[in-house]
């Protein structure tokens, strides 16, 4: 005993002459031929007999007439029989599963039984989230419709998604064609039209003024560098020098570092060495070299330090030999414990826990400098209040009416056979050509009020001469014909365009009479 409820069948026909969404489909069964054989007197004529009375495959849409969902040939429907002991008979049909939101374009009879218990076999597609609903890459969300929202999906890149106080219509959503095993990429550049209610709006109340503590960020004037030549032994020589930094971005206190690379820029003003100096010692004259270079212009033994050049910021750290070692990079050899010990204790500071390298921001002061930037914000809130708003949004709009005045070198834009959608060559052909460019309101405004202020405060030198090129406020003749020269690309917005006549001719009108004035 067949205890189904539903029956799989696969679409043969979608052309039905009746066009009220029926369909021919074969439901799977190995007893069709015994249907089609059945059907005596004459017997059944596959060339004349669809969609006939005598035909026994066709189906009827389960859903109502108004709203349309009819499948392709050669997907998957699920049949419904009115009393499936009488079949064909009073039979409808439903749209069956989708393997992949991405593959509703092309999705076969096979492919659609892969979420279906029969198709566990099959290879699963992609999957646009994770198990706790979050998306797997967030480029893919608003792509497809949310849980709770309705929605009536389109087979490309269109679709309406009906939310609970907003209604969305949009086309080319999605970059490219969908894929069921390729991510879809969302297109920002989407024709939408956006139909939204808000609850509360978000409103200015004031201006609040805040004060933020910032480092500054000073170029470093000085470099100094000491070096330790021989770490490996139980005295040590070395070296200090004293160095003058070229104006770079690189030396900015908040960029130069241990490891900066500024070798082009320093320039060498002062060196002392030292030989056979115990641990202490090293350590000893190496920081009272960075002392000295803090406090001091000229050295016991007459070496000048600083002479009318600013001396601040100072930066010491240990010298390219001595970085190397202290950080591994010279193959086998092993960093030198004597270098570590000396290296942690060359502080300018004493009480620093960091040693080795370190900054002189001004005199005895190893504090970053700082300044009070002050800065204004909105002050926002919420008030509880019902706002609507229609959004329309495109790479191009056009704004068409039906009865309309014609510009003398436009032609009228012929909408017959346009009934169900206006293609892209009647666009570049027909109404790109014959539509004008909508005008921005504020930019307008800014024109005309330049234009009433030239004709108040303008003068003439004599009865019937030109007016002076600067008038009473300042005004100049140059300057209102450079506006106008801009008026063009500052006023006319050519992606927005109309093929009402009437508003651009007012502009025109403007703008002969500013010509008329002027001359």
């Amino acid at each position: 005993m067949d205890n189904r409820i539903l029956f799989p069948a696969k679409v043969l026909n979608v052309d039905d002459p009746l066009m009220i969404g029926r369909i021919r489909a074969e439901i799977d069964s190995d007893r069709n031929i015994d249907i089609y054989s059945a059907i005596t007197d004459p017997p059944f004529n596959p060339l004349t007999d669809i969609w006939g009375d005598r035909d026994p495959f066709i189906f009827k849409p389960l859903l109502p007439y108004y709203i349309s969902q009819t499948p392709k040939e050669g997907e998957r429907v699920l049949i419904i029989f009115s009393n499936k002991d009488y079949k064909f008979d009073n039979q409808y049909y439903i749209q069956s599963d989708f393997s992949s939101p991405m593959g509703i374009d092309d999705n076969s009879h096979v492919e659609s039984r892969i979420t279906t218990g029969s198709g566990r076999r099959f290879k699963r597609n992609l999957q646009l989230k994770n198990l706790d609903g979050s998306y797997r890459k967030e480029s893919t969300r608003g792509i497809f419709p949310e849980p709770g929202d309705n929605a009536i999906i389109g087979r490309g890149s269109s679709d309406i998604i009906i939310k609970k106080d907003e209604v969305l219509i949009r086309s080319g959503k999605v970059e490219g064609e969908l894929s069921p095993n390729v991510t879809p990429i969302q297109n920002k550049k989407r024709a939408f039209v956006q139909v939204s209610q808000f609850k509360s709006r978000k409103k200015k109340v004031g201006i609040s003024e805040i004060q933020v503590e910032n480092t500054r960020d000073l170029k470093t004037k000085h470099l100094i560098e000491w070096a330790i030549q021989n770490p490996d032994g139980n005295t040590f020589n070395g070296f200090v020098n004293l160095y003058q930094l070229r104006d770079d971005d690189r030396i900015a206190i908040s960029q130069l570092n241990e490891n900066s690379i500024i070798e082009d820029i320093k320039f060498l003003k002062v060196r002392v060495t030292f030989s056979n100096l115990a641990k202490k010692e090293a350590i000893d004259f190496i920081n009272n070299f960075i002392s000295d270079c803090n406090s001091k212009t000229i050295l016991e033994s007459g070496d000048v330090l600083f002479s009318n050049e600013i001396r601040f910021p100072i930066f010491y750290r240990p010298a390219l030999a001595n970085r190397l070692r202290l950080s591994g990079s010279l193959g086998n050899l092993p960093k030198p414990q004597n270098l570590i010990d000396i290296y942690n204790q060359i502080k300018f500071d004493k009480f620093s826990k960091i040693g080795g390298a370190g900054f002189i921001y001004s005199k005895s002061n190893t504090t970053p400098p700082t300044k009070v930037d002050t800065g204004s914000f909105d002050r926002i809130e919420y008030v509880n209040e019902l706002s609507s708003a229609t959004l329309l949004g495109g790479d191009e709009i056009y704004l068409l009416a039906h009865d309309t005045n014609t510009s003398p070198n436009k032609s009228k834009i012929d909408l017959n056979n346009t009934l169900y959608g206006i293609t892209n060559d009647k666009i570049v052909d027909d109404i790109e050509p014959n539509t004008s460019s909508m005008v921005r309101g504020e930019e307008l405004l800014e024109l005309i009020n330049l234009i009433v202020r030239f004709l108040i405060t303008h003068a003439h030198p004599f009865p019937g001469l030109p007016p002076v090129s600067v008038t009473e406020d300042g005004s100049t003749i140059q300057n209102l014909l450079n506006e106008l020269s801009l008026a063009t690309t500052k006023i006319l917005n050519k992606k927005i365009k109309i093929n009402w006549y009437l508003l651009n001719k007012k502009c025109q009108f403007i703008f002969l009479i500013l010509i008329e004035t002027i001359q």
